[in-house]
């Protein structure tokens, strides 16, 4: 127990004797205390400074009280006078109490002239709560004297104030607090449109809200949207203190754990409220986490498993959906209403945010943020771009998992480092000594290339710093100080080219390999050296498009290329005529390879492109049956070893079925695309970027089908495997495709997003 709570038990059992008392006695023994404790005997006055009005219930009977409300219940009607107030209407009730709004004239200064009798007096409304029916005794009792003497505390901007209390005719207790006007948080939000950093900007203040009332030894415990209005000013107001408690208040609050008075709202409790123990600090930053996740995503945190406690203390322990996925899943309309899409609501929330919300709901209350203001803090660093405190203190930890969970990646580092080390090294060695230093240079990128063509070009360890920055530092270092021996040089560019096209960063490809065939001609080295760069140059151009600089790279290198290099130069060759309409050419130039090739494993993605490139040729000449045969046999000839190779499989896969739907074999083509989909989904998860491009590509024959809901529904389903970082080249053409199939299904508002999206 710290040194706060411990004097607030003692405060806390100081106030209940003192209740006990009359007037003069309670002021007695005030006094008494002023002499020797004098900030005690404060902090109990301005605790009782909320209570004078409710005097007449300190000598009632319980069970005479209880009686006579009973018998007397009815709801107020409007007219009603409650001391200085008139009722206005009915707001709610709850198993607490009931809320009224009141107003009652305000007094004008005695040397004021009374206003023209035309002009209505200036009126104050207000918040009038009465205690329900099902808390009415000892126990509810001491709950509304309580929270009287909470609201007296509070004085901030952002809470409900104490205006008036005391009790009615037959003793039920009552009191008046300030009125708010004001919509709920969640439905203001939405209604205004706020953004991301609008919302967090907005917990930030009710953080604060929340922050002072614990420097008040105050714990809420019903922080909710419904608890917490957006005023016309847009500023937040917390309200609704009923279930709040001073900090470690002893047996009296061990007693109302088995009273009605003790209530939580089940879908905004912490753990701690579902199984009874004790609620502190740790538990508001609980609640106030529960309503970043609502905010920021329009789901609860815990949404589809909080049906009742059980599951929802199951749940909790097991830890909340990553809000970014949950936005990632999360309806057109509701990203909307954020200003953005599901996608870029996904990527908003993911790192920083995700990290923070899994902070604040950590089932044991020891891992959370020690208090509301160090989540503001933190939030507040993330508004501010600076780096959040819950990252930056696990970055061990983050850093060991993510070597084991990224292997691959990791060697690749040390081999980058191992190579450009050797580089290094290999300038300062004698010439008799070059010969051996190169092969062990060249071993070394061989290993590092093999190694990066084996790992998942859509995974993580693409876009990591230690990977992706390491290769574009080592690659500008290269191209801006030439030094040493130029065959290493070139050689290594070479081999960081390779890796910047499974990063598809094409362009940094072809500043590489441009730079290493200049290196190569300024210094001499071979001509089967400078033409193998220049046709990897020429690859390069016609990957980003650029068909007719592609062709003449192509033509420069052709006459100086190495044997072992002349089929894929054939390759390229017949794929350039194709981009440039002669379908009949490329298809002569296709056949012609495919039977000069030698029957190599080391040229089976050679010949497997080659085949589904005839087979494109085909089809494009209206030859459909050719095509399919075609495909067949650039799928029986592909390699399969790499994830690159599954890429080519995919595409054949896909291009095939396309073909069968254009002859109307729209069973067949589905059963093809269906058994892509399930293939990908079985060797690369359901989240896999891969998956969404499946998807995307089988949604067209829903769409030729008139199946116009199944095509919604399938990429719908798929949509956070479209949102992963690795989508992103395909993610135009999958929301196109979800646009169209949108429209046709009558998700018009979801489909115009979407379209809009994959515009931009």
């Amino acid at each position: 127990m710290t040194m706060a709570q411990t004097e607030w038990q003692r405060l806390d059992q100081a106030l209940d004797r003192l209740l006990q008392l009359d007037a003069v006695a309670r002021e007695r023994t005030l006094a008494a205390l002023e002499q020797t404790e004098p900030e005690q005997a404060r902090k109990l006055r301005r605790l009782l400074a909320g209570l004078d009005r409710s005097q007449a219930l300190e000598g009632a009977a319980g069970a005479e009280l209880v009686a006579r409300a009973l018998s007397q219940w009815t709801e107020l009607q409007p007219g009603k006078r409650i001391g200085e107030w008139t009722i206005l209407r009915r707001i709610g009730a709850g198993g607490m109490a009931e809320v009224y709004e009141a107003e009652r004239p305000l007094a004008t200064d005695a040397g004021i002239a009374a206003a023209p009798a035309v002009t209505a007096p200036p009126r104050q409304r207000a918040a009038i709560k009465l205690m329900g029916a099902s808390v009415v005794g000892t126990v509810g009792r001491e709950g509304f004297l309580r929270e009287m003497a909470i609201l007296a505390q509070l004085d901030d901007p952002r809470l409900s104030r104490l205006i008036d209390a005391g009790n009615l005719d037959d003793g039920r207790p009552w009191l008046a607090m300030e009125y708010v006007e004001g919509q709920d948080l969640l439905q203001a939000c939405d209604a205004r449109g706020l953004n991301v950093r609008e919302r967090v900007r907005l917990l930030i203040e009710i953080a604060g809200a929340v922050a002072h009332a614990h420097r008040q030894l105050i714990i809420h415990r019903d922080l909710k949207p419904a608890n917490i209005l957006l005023d016309a000013t847009g500023r937040p107001r917390v309200l609704d203190f009923g279930i709040a408690k001073l900090v470690d208040p002893g047996q009296i609050d061990a007693e109302r754990t088995h009273s009605n008075w003790r209530a939580y709202t089940l879908h905004h409790a912490s753990p701690e409220q579902l199984t009874g123990a004790n609620t502190g600090v740790a538990s508001d930053v609980y609640q106030l986490g529960l309503l970043l996740f609502l905010l920021l995503t329009g789901e609860r945190a815990f949404f589809g498993r909080d049906a009742d406690p059980h599951a929802l203390l199951q749940a909790m322990h097991e830890g909340p959906t990553l809000a970014s996925r949950q936005a990632a899943q999360a309806a057109i309309m509701t990203a909307r209403s954020r200003g953005v899409s599901p996608g870029r609501l996904a990527r908003t929330l993911r790192g920083d945010l995700d990290s923070i919300l899994l902070h604040a709901l950590q089932y044991r209350p020891d891992r959370r943020y020690r208090s509301a203001d160090e989540l503001a803090a933190d939030l507040q660093r993330w508004l501010d771009g600076e780096p959040v405190q819950v990252r930056a203190s696990s970055r061990g930890y983050r850093a060991r998992r993510w070597l084991r969970r990224h292997w691959v990646a990791s060697s690749a580092c040390v081999l980058v480092l191992l190579a450009v080390s050797g580089y290094a090294l290999l300038a300062a060695h004698q010439r008799d000594q070059l010969q051996d230093e190169r092969q062990r240079t060249e071993a070394v990128l061989d290993a590092l290339t093999r190694l990066l063509a084996s790992a998942d070009p859509y995974a993580l360890e693409a876009g990591t710093l230690s990977v992706a920055d390491l290769v574009r530092q080592t690659a500008d270092d290269l191209l801006q100080r030439p030094q040493g021996d130029a065959a290493v040089q070139a050689l290594l560019m070479e081999r960081l080219a390779a890796i910047s096209a499974s990063a598809r960063d094409f362009r940094r490809e072809a500043e590489l390999l441009a730079a290493a065939h200049a290196l190569a001609l300024a210094h001499g080295l071979p001509a089967e050296v400078a033409a193998r760069l220049q046709l990897g140059l020429a690859k390069s151009q016609a990957s980003s498009g650029q068909h007719e600089l592609a062709g003449r790279t192509l033509q420069q290198a052709w006459s100086t290329l190495a044997v072992a290099d002349l089929p894929s130069a054939r390759l390229l060759q017949a794929q350039l005529l194709r981009e440039g309409g002669d379908e009949a050419g490329g298809a002569a130039a296709l056949r012609a390879l495919l039977a000069d090739m030698p029957n190599e494993a080391a040229l089976a993605a050679v010949r497997g492109n080659a085949h589904n490139s005839l087979a494109l040729a085909y089809g494009a000449m209206g030859q459909q049956d050719q095509a399919i045969e075609q495909y067949r046999l650039a799928l029986a000839t592909a390699p399969r070893e790499l994830p690159g190779d599954q890429d080519l499989l995919a595409i054949i896969r896909g291009n095939m079925a396309v073909a069968l739907a254009r002859q109307h074999r729209y069973a067949e083509a589905e059963g093809v695309f269906q058994e892509l989909l399930n293939w990908r989904i079985e060797t690369l998860g359901a989240d896999h970027p891969a998956v969404a491009t499946a998807a995307s590509v089988y949604s067209p024959l829903l769409l030729r089908t008139h199946r116009f809901a199944s095509a919604w529904s399938l990429l719908i389903r798929h949509r956070a495997a479209a949102e992963q970082p690795g989508a992103a080249a395909r993610r135009s053409d999958y929301l196109y495709n979800l646009g169209r199939s949108g429209l046709y299904a009558g998700h018009h508002w979801e489909a115009i997003d979407a379209l809009l999206e994959a515009a931009e």
